[in-house]
């Protein structure tokens, strides 16, 4: 049987330089698999997305606001094979919120938050309307699978069903950024003292906080440092 092709195009709010992209309906998540390795496997009209999972904390969240951008995408496969998913339960925890759902309360940090209902931590914004996470629960089909055989196989057969309307309209909801505040100072050549490591230790993370010069990642992310610093530790 041939799988028909479809209009659809996939586009992210977050991380567009970390995935590979298709035009078909289906979302396929490799955790710590490599997703090249999927992706040759598969043909482009066969899959909507595909992307590593890498943290609960952190991943998931942009994770739930493409897929709300994207509404068209009607089908997740999860993929848990390696022994780092295990470890890390980005997977798991993505599957619990669509088995088990989520709730109000904090982050690790203590950010007011949406707390996925599972036993691996994973968060998500609370700017995202309650109403919002709930449709996109009840509207995706998902499935878990722990081989690239079997994600492969779950990926073609989300395939044959053909095209699916899409839930709804795309969604975007705002996202707090925290700007540092970066006082005026020397790039090179810091010399920083305290007592004990842990007393030096906070000294640096502040002045690098404070001071240290904002870069963007090859991630869609960013860093900030200060070159050339030393720390001397007196007792």
């Amino acid at each position: 049987m041939t799988v028909q092709a479809t209009k659809f195009r996939y586009k992210p709010q977050h991380k567009p330089n970390q995935l590979i992209y298709g035009v078909g309906q289906t979302g396929l998540i490799t955790g710590w698999t490599v997703k090249q390795v999927l992706a040759k496997r598969l043909e482009s009209q066969e899959f909507a997305v595909i992307g590593n999972l890498y943290s609960a904390t952190r991943g998931i969240n942009f994770l739930i606001r493409n897929l709300l951008a994207n509404p068209y995408v009607r089908f997740l496969v999860i993929l848990n094979a390696t022994k780092e998913d295990k470890n890390a339960g980005s997977g798991e925890c993505l599957r619990d919120f669509f088995r088990h759902g989520f709730e109000e309360g904090y982050s690790d940090s203590g950010r007011p938050c949406w707390v996925i209902k599972s036993s691996i931590p994973g968060y998500i914004d609370i700017e995202i309307e309650h109403w919002a996470l709930e449709k996109l629960r009840q509207s995706i089909e998902w499935e878990e699978v722990n081989s690239i055989s079997q994600a492969v196989s779950q990926v073609k057969a989300y395939a044959q069903r053909g095209i699916i309307e899409p839930w709804g309209l795309p969604l975007e909801f705002p996202i707090l950024k925290v700007v540092p505040s970066i006082l005026p100072g020397s790039r090179y050549g810091h010399r920083l003292e305290g007592k004990t490591i842990a007393e030096t230790w906070v000294k640096i993370i502040h002045r690098i906080k404070t001071t240290g010069t904002i870069r963007p990642t090859g991630y869609d992310g960013q860093w900030q440092e200060l070159i050339d610093l030393m720390a001397v530790v007196t007792d």
